[in-house]
């Protein structure tokens, strides 16, 4: 979902193990709690099968854990490339089984952001929101406003967010 070459590889997993090197690539596990652990689809190659997550379920961890996908601009920026292929009722299905609310706002934020959300993100959809909770974690500590719809303190412009499109 996007045009970065990674360095680092992050595989999720249940059970912690020992990051490893193969060539030059890196690949660090992430352990998820099994109630995390969901939304993934089997593929197959010459060599055998493998489980990989689905893009919905990729969308949604990288909403919860921005710092292993690059950051939320390279989150948005995998919602938009992948958009003909993402199932929306999924995506959101996803993020509310997740239990974290913050990660639902997260998205139809993005989604609107992107003039996605539609009847995608109906405002009952973040019923039960309490509080805001920072749009981007890894973002600065600085409120540029509020977003009561989403329930988000909103620390990057939509030019951060989505400056990749002029491009």
């Amino acid at each position: 979902m996007t045009e970065q070459v990674p360095n680092v590889v992050f595989v999720a997993t249940t059970h912690r193990k020992k990051d490893l090197e193969f060539g030059d690539t890196r690949y660090e596990f992430v352990t998820l709690t099994k109630k995390r652990f969901f939304g993934y689809v089997e593929e197959n190659t010459t060599r055998g099968n493998f489980n990989i997550s689905s893009r919905e379920k990729t969308i949604v961890d990288c909403m919860l854990y921005p710092k292993y996908c690059g950051g939320l601009d390279e989150a948005i920026k995998g919602i938009w490339n992948a958009r003909k292929e993402l199932d929306f009722v999924k995506l959101l299905e996803y993020s509310k089984r997740l239990g974290v609310n913050v990660v639902t706002r997260r998205i139809c934020y993005a989604l609107e952001l992107l003039g996605l959300a539609e009847e995608i993100c109906p405002e009952k959809t973040l019923s039960g929101s309490k509080g805001y909770m920072w749009l981007d974690p890894l973002g600065p500590k600085k409120v540029m406003e509020y977003s009561k719809k989403y329930g988000l303190i909103i620390n990057r412009t939509k030019d951060e967010l989505t400056g990749w499109m002029k491009y």
